[in-house]
């Protein structure tokens, strides 16, 4: 009976380490078959006009920092009769910005708005040491903002995450 046990016990030991084994690769094969599946997907909805690296995201792309000073910027006017607004982000995947007049009912996104964004937020060149009122007058000398506002609420993120919030009333 010793004797079968001795060698029993060395083969069941064997056949459950074994099977724990297939089971084991069989997740790892589970498993980087479910990561090439979500890179793709992953690949194939970023905009093609992003070029992705392996150690380089867009936000980290120094041609896009010197298009722009800010990584966010959000600006919100507010009028006697609505409220104009103007959003831009880069992001991960890349940029995007948005331009609402509610006293035109008029909102404008996607590639349409950055095309009208971009090149007023490129002759900005504030940043976050420059005084509150040089910043004033470079938003009031650059971007389409009427003479009859109440206030100007101002928040933006540097490149260097830095953010600051201005405010502004007349």
């Amino acid at each position: 009976m010793k004797k079968l046990l001795l060698v029993a016990v060395p083969v069941l030991a064997l056949s459950l380490a074994a099977c724990g084994n297939s089971d084991d690769d069989k997740k790892e094969k589970d498993q980087s078959t479910e990561q090439k599946a979500q890179n793709e997907s992953t690949n194939e909805s970023t905009d093609s006009s992003v070029e992705e690296t392996d150690d380089q995201t867009v936000l980290d792309d120094p041609n896009l920092k010197q298009e722009t000073p800010f990584r966010d910027f959000s600006l919100e006017v507010n009028y006697p009769k609505g409220e104009y607004s103007i959003e831009y982000e880069l992001e991960m995947n890349g940029e995007e910005a948005e331009i609402e007049d509610e006293r035109e009912q008029k909102k404008v996104v996607g590639a349409d708005a950055l095309n009208e964004v971009k090149p007023l937020l490129k002759k900005l060149t504030f940043d976050q040491k420059t005084s509150d009122e040089d910043v004033k007058k470079q938003i009031l000398s650059i971007l389409p903002i009427d003479e009859d506002y109440m206030n100007i609420e101002l928040e933006v993120d540097f490149h260097d995450h830095v953010e600051k919030k201005y405010i502004f009333t007349k």
